[in-house]
């Protein structure tokens, strides 16, 4: 079994045509975990998440910003 990786500083996380883009990238590269960082972003949930990955529950773990006001998704 391969598993692949991505990690992307996103810009734009908040514009939900630049998610729907990140959504049909994704898709099409199947990546096992993906990790998403948004510096404009203060509090990253479920709903967020979801967005992009089109799953209701991914086993995603949002975590807010502790200072830096980046926020990092992983699913």
């Amino acid at each position: 079994m391969s598993h692949s990786f991505i990690a992307w500083n996103v810009h734009g996380l908040g514009n939900p045509d630049k998610r729907e883009k990140i959504k049909r990238l994704l898709k099409r590269w199947k990546p096992s975990i993906v990790g998403l960082t948004e510096t404009k972003w203060k509090v990253c949930d479920q709903s967020l998440i979801s967005s992009i990955s089109g799953c209701k529950s991914s086993g995603s773990v949002p975590k807010n910003s502790t200072g830096a006001s980046e926020v990092i998704a992983i699913y």
